[in-house]
């Protein structure tokens, strides 16, 4: 096995020896990286006469020395790296180079929802919707004539909301993911990694967080249509200036995890030092927007088709948003 890391963010990497000489990408910065030749074999040492001790000569067996208390043993540790001296660690996975994928960056962003986990989640927001929606219409059937009056229905909305909220919160929180995911220079949708139990609270504030990073953006015009119900060129200037700066805030809110991020010296600051690109993303962020908006409920299509596809479209948009912090997290220098 060869064993080296990454020169650009340290990453300890083991390949086998086959592998020696090739290059590949880093499974953690993704950076283009060459795997070292396999060290040769040294040549065995000269053995060296003992010269025998007084223990050897008294046919005394060799001192034993007691283990080190484990805080002891922690400074012997700490030392030896401070001095720069190797410190085993523990061993890591084997980690293969990963290979730059053929597809061009478009389809590749495209692309980013054909997965398992991205099928999966997509099957999952379509259907539990209707399942959950033939059920509460079973339930009204069956206790209607009980209740005249719409009161049957009443009562199926109120026992079904629970679950569509909680439903809505997941899907908040899954699409977030999708940004954190895409930030770390994954190209396909992944599983959520649940290191703890995962509560209705983690739901909750994600959503509001979500809704804040819109929000932040879209006041000024929402603001001046409930004033004025006018839709005059003021009303487009607004809507224009919060759509340009959507994108950032929604990205910054997300890779943050934090309302803080919603600052608006540090959205323009962010903008002014990526501007270029950033036109960019706002133009892939809209042309995305528009197909899933107003094309494709327009296809004559099943409505859970349709359903699926502007889903699809959503975790691509929230891949774009992740490969550009991805690209570009060193002009940004949000220090993550």
């Amino acid at each position: 096995m060869v064993t080296f890391r990454c020169p650009n963010c340290g990453q300890k990497i083991r390949v086998p020896d086959e592998k020696a000489g090739r290059t590949g990408r880093c499974p953690r910065c993704k950076a283009r990286i060459q795997v070292p030749p396999a060290p040769e074999p040294a040549a065995p040492e000269a053995v060296v006469p003992k010269k025998p001790t007084l223990n050897d000569l008294l046919d005394l067996p060799a001192p034993t020395q007691a283990p080190l208390p484990r805080s002891q043993a922690d400074e012997v540790v700490t030392s030896e790296a401070e001095q720069g001296q190797s410190v085993p660690l523990p061993a890591d996975p084997l980690a293969e180079v990963i290979e730059e994928p053929r597809l061009p960056w478009f389809l590749d962003a495209l692309a980013y929802p054909v997965s398992s986990s991205g099928a999966v989640n997509i099957g999952v927001f379509v259907i539990a919707p209707q399942i959950v929606a033939f059920v509460g219409n079973c339930l009204a059937r069956f206790i209607g004539p009980a209740l005249p009056g719409g009161g049957a229905a009443y009562l199926t909305r109120l026992l079904t909301l629970p679950f569509y909220i909680v439903f809505a919160c997941y899907v908040c929180y899954y699409i977030a993911h999708c940004v954190i995911d895409s930030s770390r220079g994954h190209r396909r949708a992944s599983d959520i990694q649940m290191t703890r139990a995962l509560s209705f609270g983690d739901l909750l504030s994600q959503t509001i967080l979500l809704i804040a990073c819109v929000a932040i953006s879209c006041w000024p015009v929402a603001v001046y249509y409930v004033l004025t119900e006018r839709t005059d060129a003021w009303y487009w200037l607004l809507g224009a200036v919060g759509v340009f700066f959507l994108p950032m805030s929604f990205l910054g809110g997300v890779v943050f995890d934090s309302f803080e991020a919603l600052n608006p010296l540090l959205i323009l600051q962010s903008i002014w030092r990526t501007l270029l690109p950033y036109g960019a993303l706002v133009l892939f962020f809209l042309a995305i927007a528009a197909l899933a908006t107003a094309v494709i409920p327009r296809l004559p299509i099943w409505a859970f088709l349709r359903l699926a596809v502007q889903i699809y479209l959503l975790l691509v948009l929230a891949n774009g948003l992740g490969r550009f912090y991805w690209r570009y997290r060193d002009r940004l220098d949000w220090g993550i």
